[in-house]
Parts: C-alpha cells; sequence; structure tokens
C-alpha cells in the first residue's frame, strides 16, 4: 500500500474522469453529428470489409489510427454510439496520464502534477467537447504530443539521452503524431528547436535513430503522397483558405474567442461568454495564475527545471506563432487549441501548489474552486437546448431525439436511398447499420453554398444515383425548402412533403430527381 500512496491522486483522478464521461454519455450530451459518424463508419468498414483507410474519409489530413481504436473499441463495448465513445475513454485517461507524467517530469514540487491530473480529468467545456465524442484524432494527438515533449526533455536534458530507444521512441510519437493531425507538430518544433541549440557531433547516430522513428511513424502519410501528387502536403498547406483571413484577423480569433474558449469561460459554439459570475471568476483564476507564475516567479517556486521551462516556453510561443500564421488559425471553433490544455492546466496547477505550499486549505480551496468552475460550466452547457455541440451554426445544431423517427418513416416507405447534406447523411447510415444510404450533395450553410467535399463516401452516392426510388432530406433550412418546393413545382413534378423534428423530406416523386438538374456552376444552388 505505501507503494501505492504516491499515485492515489492520481488513480483518484482517472475515477472521477471516467465517473464525468460516464455521465456525459448516458446523459445523450453530446449530440452525435456527421463528423463523429464517418469515425464510426470506418471503424464499422474496417471491422466488417477489411477497409484500410489512410486518411479521414473524403480528404488528404486527419490520419485514420482513430478508426482503428474506435474499431477496437466497438470489439470490446458493442458497434453502437455509446460503444463509440466508451471506447474513447481508454484515450482520454491516456491524456491524463500522460500530462501527469510529463509534469512529474517537469516539476519538483509533486504537486504540481497531481493537480494537474485533476484539472485534465475534470476538464473545460472545450476539452470535453472534442474528447468525449470521438471526434476525430484531436484525443490521441494530445496523448502523443505530451510524449512528445516528455520524450523531448528525457533525450535533450538527461542521461537517459544516451539510450537509443528514447530517439527512437520519440521519432515514433511524432511521426505518428503528424500522420494523424498536422497540427501535431507544433510538439516536435521546439524539441527540434532546444535540439539544434543542443547540437553535438557525436549524437548523429541518436539524430539518425530519432529521424527514423519519424519516418516509420509517419510512413502511411509519405506512402500517400507517393502515389497522389502530394495531396496530402497541399491539404497541409491549405493555400486558398489561408487567403480568406489575415494574420491580424487570426491573432484576434486567437486572443479572444481561443484562449476564452480554453480558460473555460465561454462554450466553444457560443460568441457570449457563460453567466457573468462563472466567467469572471473563471477570468480571475486565470490572471491570477498568470501573475503568480511571471510576477512572483511561481514556476520557480514549484521547481520547474530550466530545461523544461524553455521547452514549455518554446513550445507555447511556437504554437502560438504557427497558428496564427497557418489555416489552422481560420478555425476559431478551439478544436486545433487544444495542445494548449496542458500549459492552462500546468498554470493553474502551479499556483495551486504555491498556495498549497503556504497553506494546504488554499491550495485545496483553488483546486476545488477551478474543478467547480468546470464542472457548472460543463453542467450549464448539457442542459442546453444544443448538448455538447461541435457545430457552430444554427442550422446545424440538433440533436438526436428523431432520429429513429426518420429512420422508421424513411424504411417504412421504401426510401432508403436519396440526397441529403453532410450533416444527415452520416449520421443516419451508421444509426441504421448503413441500411439508409444518402448522398451528401445538398447544401446546409443559409447561403445555399455546397461544396462536393461534402459528399466524402462514393458508394453512397452510388446507391442513391442508381436508385429509382429517391427522397430528398433537408435540415432546419426553410429557405432552401421553399426553393426547392418551387423549382419541383416549376419543373412539373408533383411530391410529397413531411416534417419530422428537423427533417425535411420531399418524396414520392414521378421519377427520380437528381441534384445534378440543379445549377451548381458558382457552387451555390438556384
Amino acid at each position: 500500500m505505501q507503494k501505492m500512496k504516491p499515485y492515489l491522486p492520481l488513480l483518484a483522478a482517472l475515477l472521477a474522469a471516467v465517473a464525468l464521461r460516464l455521465a456525459l454519455i448516458y446523459s445523450d450530451s453530446v449530440p452525435f453529428n456527421g463528423d463523429e459518424a464517418i469515425g464510426a463508419l470506418m471503424a464499422r468498414h474496417i471491422l466488417r470489409d477489411g477497409a484500410r483507410p489512410v486518411f479521414f474519409y473524403g480528404q488528404a489530413y486527419m490520419g485514420s489510427p482513430f478508426a482503428y481504436a474506435a474499431a477496437l473499441g466497438f470489439l470490446i463495448f458493442g458497434e453502437s454510439v455509446d460503444g463509440l465513445r466508451l471506447g474513447q475513454i481508454p484515450v482520454y485517461l491516456g491524456i491524463i496520464v500522460s500530462g501527469w507524467w510529463l509534469a512529474r517530469l517537469w516539476f519538483e514540487d509533486r504537486r504540481v502534477a497531481d493537480i494537474t491530473a485533476w484539472l485534465l480529468a475534470v476538464p473545460t467545456v472545450l476539452t470535453s467537447t472534442y474528447t468525449v465524442a470521438k471526434f476525430a484524432a484531436y484525443a490521441e494527438t494530445l496523448v502523443l504530443g505530451h510524449l512528445v515533449l516528455g520524450l523531448g526533455t528525457l533525450a535533450l536534458f538527461t542521461p537517459a539521452g544516451e539510450r537509443g530507444r528514447i530517439w527512437l521512441a520519440l521519432g515514433l510519437a511524432a511521426g505518428l503524431g503528424w500522420w494523424m493531425l498536422g497540427i501535431s507538430g507544433v510538439y516536435l518544433l521546439p524539441v527540434a528547436v532546444l535540439g539544434l541549440r543542443r547540437f553535438r557531433q557525436r549524437n548523429l547516430p541518436f539524430y539518425g535513430l530519432a529521424a527514423l522513428g519519424f519516418f516509420a511513424g509517419s510512413w502511411p502519410w509519405w506512402a500517400y503522397n507517393f502515389r497522389n501528387d502530394w495531396e496530402a502536403l497541399k491539404a497541409l498547406a491549405g493555400p486558398g483558405s489561408i487567403l480568406a483571413s489575415t494574420p491580424l484577423e487570426r491573432l484576434a480569433s486567437f486572443g479572444v474567442f481561443g484562449l476564452s474558449g480554453l480558460m473555460g469561460i465561454r462554450a466553444p459554439w457560443e460568441q457570449g461568454l457563460f453567466p457573468l459570475p462563472l466567467a469572471a471568476a473563471g477570468l480571475w483564476l486565470f490572471l491570477m495564475a498568470a501573475v503568480y507564475a511571471w510576477r512572483f516567479k511561481g514556476w520557480t517556486a514549484a521547481g520547474l527545471r530550466p530545461e523544461a521551462g524553455r521547452l514549455l516556453m518554446w513550445f507555447t510561443g511556437l504554437f502560438a506563432l504557427v497558428f496564427i500564421s497557418s489555416s489552422f488559425g481560420i478555425d476559431a471553433t478551439g478544436r486545433y487549441l487544444l495542445p494548449l490544455a496542458l500549459p492552462a492546466a500546468l498554470l493553474l496547477a502551479a499556483f495551486a501548489a504555491g498556495l498549497w505550499r503556504a497553506r494546504p486549505v488554499l491550495g485545496v480551496g483553488l483546486l476545488a474552486m477551478a474543478l467547480t468552475l468546470n464542472l457548472a460550466a460543463t453542467w450549464i452547457s448539457a442542459r442546453a437546448p444544443e448538448g455538447l455541440t461541435t457545430q457552430f451554426d444554427p442550422i446545424t445544431e440538433f440533436g438526436n431525439d428523431h432520429d429513429a423517427e426518420l429512420i422508421q418513416f424513411l424504411e417504412a416507405n421504401g426510401l432508403t436511398t436519396g440526397y441529403s447534406n453532410h450533416w444527415m447523411t452520416f449520421r443516419i447510415a451508421f444509426v441504421s447499420g448503413e441500411r439508409i444510404r444518402y448522398s451528401a450533395e445538398l447544401p446546409y450553410k443559409a447561403d445555399l453554398s455546397y461544396t462536393p467535399l461534402d459528399n466524402r463516401y462514393p458508394p453512397y452516392a452510388a446507391a442513391a444515383d442508381r436508385s429509382e426510388r429517391v427522397a430528398w432530406v433537408t435540415t432546419r433550412h426553410p429557405v432552401l425548402d421553399e426553393r426547392l418546393r418551387n423549382w419541383f413545382q416549376f419543373t412539373g413534378l408533383t411530391f410529397k412533403e413531411t416534417q419530422i423534428g428537423p427533417y425535411h423530406i420531399f418524396y414520392d416523386f414521378p421519377r427520380p430527381v437528381r441534384p445534378e438538374e440543379f445549377d451548381y456552376g458558382d457552387g451555390v444552388i438556384h
């Protein structure tokens, strides 16, 4: 028992994390949407069809290991939405354990690691939103990123750097992260910068092992590029999308929307803050922690090792620079800011540990305050009609209350194929066991614009195009419904309409009606 005593705070934090996630999963607080459904479909196809996808369906980025992890979850917990999310729990526990290990490595005060584990176990709404759901590779990327920073610390600043396996593992973790999500390169950047500053010719074999590990871990990314004219590299660069905003706009997005979501004082899908007492308390907490860290040298007081401090400084600085100067900064939703969840937790943990050293009751009180704020924000968000959603447009913010009714209606009327949008097609395909296969060829945005990239799985489109009996299903879009209605009438088509929750169904056409009959020349339906 004495040997276990140092690990009891970590174990308690892991149990708290499991309890919170089970509560969110079984209270249906996180809607199951099209993006998560694509990952679920990939996992199903891996198990049932022997599929071997390299990337998220329909794109040349976001590597597929997350789908293989989901497939393993299906084997253990069953093939369902709940099974998908239960399989995500071990990955999140990996985030907590790797964050705790990194804090132990960086700080002499062991309380910092224990408090960090608790802050990760009961996280902000931003972190919960993107890690309770099996939302692509974000959770796995955080685990790998923590490993890169920790292994980089061992390789560069400790006697363990004389062991080849440390360098090889560093390269493997970095390479796998690179394949899974390009922004994970921000973990390797500070390690590489400090490694160059500490360059030693005698370490060349170790550098070679790290490079070998990196290419081994990211080999599917390279192989795909070799076969597809460097499509994955082009997708990562995103030259067209980055021109849509200026660095100043991305800086404002980072400073106003990004950091407020990271601190937990704003839900990532809302422009406004949480209720004033909650937001003010959260902002005060981080401001006091920042003052303590920089004005009163709180990092030093907590025993932050100098080399770890440099790595942490380079990591946060380079992350902000990459975010603001690249296409990642266009997305203000907060998902690409998840790598900063650990530095934010470390900041609060160092503050709480400092108060703890002065008076234990103060440290416990500060931790309790931070956890209470996170729980309160999560409870408020979970009770909202949209739940903890990854959607940022009211048109696409709808839950799953009517999915079963829609499936029943479509099957009863022989409408198992047809045309809809991204947010209906894939979620209904998965929930129905792929008995309902619609082609994602209809717009869902307010301006009626459409991109063919939404049609991510060609077999569904092929099934719809072969069918002689199709329906058109829109979601929460009366303007589009009216335009379609007028067009159908103008062309002399007879049809029926039914509304089921957020779903509006056009059906019973005298002939199969295809979306290409509309004018998509400028990407907008007319």
